[in-house]
């Protein structure tokens, strides 16, 4: 509740009606009493004699719990005797109780206009399911396949998934191999292999305006090759490739492949030497010599791209890349010709990296301070004029609590120093979200966060980073929760399915 304020001292002079009678003096103070979101106090405060004792409750509302008074720097109970004796102006904060929830029945905190579902989507399961907030799940997919992770929700009801394939070719933690177009009725309209002995699609994907797929793809390197660029491995490797494929046609219309952009500083005369440092935009291979990173590092998963999106209007492709601790962008304005090289395209870098942050120590000396261990599901969102961001940082490496980012973009353009620091528009964090290894964030209609603790379950958190909503899976690992508004178009098909 708010409170209006009066002026913080009145001074009355109390005159006799005798002239021999010297004037009285009293003094009196303006006590203001205010709560934040989760509670009540038991009164607003007043103009009060100095003291006065006044008595003053801070009340909890069910689901969070008393945190402290802001403005007093004396006993902080939610119940306090204060000796008014100078201007005072309190606040109760309260913070939600992460202990209040024992069933899957969600926590909701606040009304929703237009609380829309979520498509929750179980890990490496054969299920999905629409969610509303009152814990409903209002449809419910089964598919014949395990999901390799993503799966998009069409605007006419169908899902475009990826699955895995039998007897992968490479079977690292996210592969899929089949991209599939499941109609409303379980068939398949459209099934796409994206497998061989050298390569294999894994964890994401993005259906882009036109109807196209992109698509996240391992790609063997032979053990010679990646030592004679100095890496320290004993294995065939898989460095990354990103696809973009014409369901129409089942053609691959465009691709990047990260070994056309790579520097190694460690043998002079060989492949792609050069200076990491001097040439950021580029990729340095021999990084994971440097650091520990991954069990699947020495298995030959030297990167592991696990996420991506798709900025249509600056026809930009975001990379969520987990061992490297950084987020990658490039350019897709370009031609799948001009994507091997150094040039062309909007940006003028052809394939090269067009921006990068996370983790200075990849292209740097190492020990510099890294923003980023491990991280998720990069999503755009348009919001005031501005680009952002969305991603969700595991911090494997902070023992305790993940990390909900939104990255402020509007800075980029032709010309931007691909190193350039990124400013955080919004972040959230609470000591009880942690999950080192899946998660996501995705930004909502009404301006929140939907946030996916992989081992939780989901999180709504609004622009002033207080918890509206909560849902616990009881032990169901999720890969992702996207939000789909109540006037999505889907939604009337399902129903009517």
């Amino acid at each position: 509740m708010k409170l209006l304020s009066a002026s913080s001292l009145l001074i009355f002079f109390l005159f006799s009606c005798s002239p021999d009678t010297q004037p009285t003096l009293a003094v009196y103070y303006t006590l203001t009493v205010d709560a934040g979101l989760g509670g009540q106090v038991s009164q607003t405060g007043g103009t009060f004699e100095k003291g006065t004792v006044q008595v003053i409750q801070a009340i909890a509302d069910p689901g969070y719990i008393f945190d402290r008074w802001e403005g007093w720097s004396g006993d902080q109970s939610a119940s306090l005797q204060i000796n008014v004796d100078q201007p005072l102006n309190l606040k109760a904060i309260f913070r939600y109780n992460t202990q209040s929830i024992g069933t899957q029945v969600p926590l909701i905190i606040q009304d929703f206009v237009d609380p829309g579902y979520v498509l929750a989507i179980v890990n490496g399961a054969k299920t999905a399911y629409l969610l509303d907030h009152q814990g409903t799940k209002k449809h419910t997919w089964t598919f014949e396949k395990a999901l390799g992770q993503d799966i998009e929700l069409m605007d006419d009801g169908t899902i475009m998934g990826a699955f895995k394939a039998p007897n992968p070719s490479v079977a690292y933690g996210g592969q899929n191999g089949l991209i599939q177009h499941i109609g409303l009725d379980g068939s398949v309209l459209w099934n796409y292999s994206i497998m061989g002995p050298d390569f294999i699609g894994h964890h994401d994907i993005e259906i882009m305006p036109n109807g196209h797929v992109l698509a996240l793809v391992w790609s063997r390197m032979s053990r010679e090759e990646a030592q004679s660029m100095g890496l320290e491995i004993d294995t065939d490797v898989f460095p990354e490739k990103v696809i973009e494929i014409d369901p129409v046609t089942s053609e691959i219309v465009w691709s990047w492949d990260s070994r056309d952009h790579l520097v190694q500083g460690l043998r002079p005369g060989g492949p792609n030497y050069g200076d990491p440092n001097a040439l950021r935009h580029k990729i340095n291979f021999t990084y994971q010599n440097e650091v520990d990173i991954h069990e699947f590092v020495g298995q030959g998963d030297i990167m592991h791209i696990n996420g991506l999106d798709f900025h249509p209007e600056q026809d930009i492709i975001a990379l969520s890349v987990n061992f490297y601790g950084e987020v990658w962008m490039i350019d897709h304005s370009t031609t799948t010709a001009e994507a091997q090289t150094g040039s062309g395209g909007r940006y003028g870098r052809g394939g090269d990296l067009i921006l990068r942050w996370g983790n200075p120590n990849v292209y740097g000396t190492y020990g510099q301070t890294q923003q980023l261990h491990y991280n998720h599901h990069p999503s755009f969102i348009e919001k005031e004029g501005k680009t952002l961001l969305s991603l969700f940082h595991n911090n494997k490496e902070a023992n305790g609590y993940s990390e909900a980012y939104v990255f402020d973009l509007s800075f980029l353009k032709p010309g931007v120093a691909v190193d350039t620091q990124v400013p955080v528009h919004f972040s959230f964090s609470d000591p009880s979200m942690f999950f080192p290894r899946v998660g996501g964030v995705q930004t909502m209609s009404n301006g929140n966060l939907l946030i996916t603790e992989g081992d939780y379950g989901f999180w709504e958190v609004n622009p002033q980073g207080l918890v509206v909503w909560k849902y616990d899976g009881l032990g169901v690992s999720f890969w992702r929760g996207m939000y789909v508004p109540t006037n999505h178009p889907a939604l009337s098909r399902l129903s009517a399915n």
